[in-house]
């Protein structure tokens, strides 16, 4: 059976490279519309004059039929369980009038997914290039790689109003919680003002529920919860009065803070991970007994802080996103550069810089999760969406 299987992929793959090879003359011709090359003897300068040639004949049937025939025995292939997002010849084709002409695909205000647009379709021109030069498996699973990438960020281009409105939505919906919690243990209502109150307030939560599923019908809506967790830390992040009270606390040696903030960024770290080796790591590096022991002998010094720091960060990493992770990192090192150039070098004014970092970037860590859970609603593979050279 093994053997069967192994000559038809072999046949499909002849096929199929057959497919491209014939299908090159189209590509060239695209990749000559986009470049303005000067061979082109029809081609006119003016840009809006390139853009509708272009776009007629991305329309033309038989540039449609040939390309259809090349993809449909691309996915025959690869199957497809292995293609993350099966995109159309369409979609394909889209992809040159975003290289090609960026300023009038483009919002003047460039944003991110626009520009992941641009780059990935660019990417994925290149890998069709190289593999329409030289047909072996290598070439072809990368173009294939970025072709999956493009296939994740098209979705997400085309989902991002969307994804803004869910978001939207999702705060409110969060904030009617906390209201909700408010309410239900306050005494300052009678019990049947405040079932009137309550029942009103879940009947907001349930129409801003469904107002979700219906733009998104795959959210599930148990992902809200991962905002009930935001929103206590991002309160405590954005009050400098706190920030200040705890400078002064430790400043004057009342370290309580200093254990009730290494307990909260424990539990925080706790509260998004599963990963057996994380929650050891953190127990061991976040170690509440020890670090108030070295706080009551006035052990905790500047090399102390700093260490459990950075290995605190250096979980926080792992459970980042790998573009926030690098974020992390560069805010990390400006923060040491600071504080080696300024010569800060007592606990609490060190204390506060790194207590308030860490917290926000957990904080955002959240968020990423919960934006994950909008994303992989709309079919999106998320590993996918990152470019990497192999």
């Amino acid at each position: 059976m093994d053997h069967i299987i192994k000559i038809q992929k072999r046949i499909l793959r002849k096929l199929l490279f057959k497919r491209l090879f014939e299908n090159k003359n189209i590509i060239y011709q695209l990749n000559d519309l986009i470049n303005n090359k000067e061979n082109l003897s029809l081609l006119p300068k003016s840009n809006n004059e390139r853009y509708d040639i272009l776009t007629n004949y991305i329309q033309k049937k038989e540039i449609l039929e040939s390309l259809t025939i090349l993809f449909n025995l691309l996915y025959r292939y690869y199957k497809v369980d292995i293609i993350s997002k099966k995109i159309t010849v369409k979609k394909f084709l889209v992809s040159y009038l975003f290289v090609g002409f960026p300023e009038i695909n483009l919002n003047n205000k460039i944003s991110e997914r626009e520009k992941d647009m641009y780059f990935y379709s660019k990417e994925m021109h290149n890998r069709l290039n190289i593999l329409l030069n030289n047909m072996n498996n290598e070439n072809l699973r990368k173009w294939i790689k970025s072709l999956n990438q493009y296939s994740n960020v098209f979705l997400l281009f085309m989902y991002e109003d969307k994804i803004k409105k869910v978001n939207e939505i999702s705060l409110k919906w969060m904030e009617l919680n906390k209201v909700l919690d408010e309410i239900s243990n306050s005494s300052k209502y009678n019990e049947e003002d405040k079932n009137n109150i309550i029942n009103t307030l879940k009947d907001e939560l349930i129409i801003n529920e469904m107002i979700i599923k219906q733009l998104i019908p795959n959210f599930e809506i148990k992902n809200l919860d991962h905002l009930k967790y935001i929103s206590n830390v991002s309160e405590t992040i954005v009050y400098n009065c706190f920030w200040n009270i705890v400078e002064e606390k430790i400043k004057s040696n009342e370290y309580d803070i200093v254990l009730n903030l290494f307990n909260d960024i424990k539990k925080e770290i706790l509260n998004i991970t599963s990963s057996t080796n994380i929650i050891n790591d953190i127990n061991m590096i976040i170690d509440i007994e020890y670090i108030k022991q070295m706080l009551d002998h006035k052990c905790f010094n500047l090399p102390d802080i700093i260490n459990v720091t950075n290995n605190t960060i250096n979980i926080i990493k792992k459970l980042a996103s790998i573009n926030h992770s690098k974020i992390i990192d560069e805010k990390w090192k400006i923060i040491i550069n600071n504080i080696n150039n300024t010569n800060i070098s007592t606990f609490h004014e060190i204390g506060k810089i790194i207590f308030k970092f860490i917290l926000t970037e957990i904080d955002q860590i959240k968020k990423d999760i919960f934006e994950l859970s909008i994303i992989q609603s709309i079919g999106i593979n998320p590993l996918n969406l990152h470019y990497s050279n192999n």
